[in-house]
């Protein structure tokens, strides 16, 4: 951190919460901008890690789950979106299906008017079924939420938005 005299890159406003406006330099915005990446560098890691031992608890693959949620998010895919939307070969998605099959959480639904077409679609207690698992996990997540003002939720809210988009597949 440079102790010196900061530049004064920009001025932040008075923003709607009445807060002073303060002068921000250049070096501590790379301060905080670096900080909030190893801060989501380590979140990411604890939910990787998280959703390995959830998996493995309930018989399934490292990343079984985050086909569910693909489900849940875009709703029913074909095999070859799925294969599309994960980076996964054709072959690793088929054995994704088969356990989460196996474990009654998707069924493979033909397509109307091709046979030859599959949808994979989660089961309509699949989302229940999972709850349990993730309980911890959503108790927390709202009890810090509960502690922001709905202005700090607005902007956690665009963020999260942000990385998403240009998460996105093109």
């Amino acid at each position: 951190m440079n102790l010196g005299k900061p530049q004064v890159s920009w001025i932040r406003e008075i923003n709607s919460s009445g807060r002073e406006g303060a002068a921000v330099s250049l070096a501590h915005r790379k301060d905080l901008e670096a900080e909030i990446q190893q801060q989501m560098i380590a979140m990411i890691a604890q939910v990787v890690l998280f959703n390995h031992a959830a998996n493995a608890s309930l018989g399934l693959g490292a990343s079984d789950s985050q086909f569910l949620t693909l489900l849940r998010t875009r709703g029913p895919m074909t095999p070859g979106q799925l294969s599309e939307a994960t980076g996964l070969t054709s072959g690793t998605v088929t054995g994704v299906i088969d356990r989460l099959e196996k474990a009654d959480l998707v069924r493979r639904q033909r397509v109307s008017g091709d046979r030859r077409k599959v949808l994979v679609v989660p089961t309509p207690d699949a989302a229940d079924r999972l709850a349990p698992t993730y309980a911890g996990q959503a108790a927390m997540l709202q009890e810090v939420l509960a502690r922001r003002t709905p202005a700090e939720l607005e902007t956690i809210m665009k963020f999260l938005g942000d990385l998403i988009a240009k998460s996105e597949p093109t």
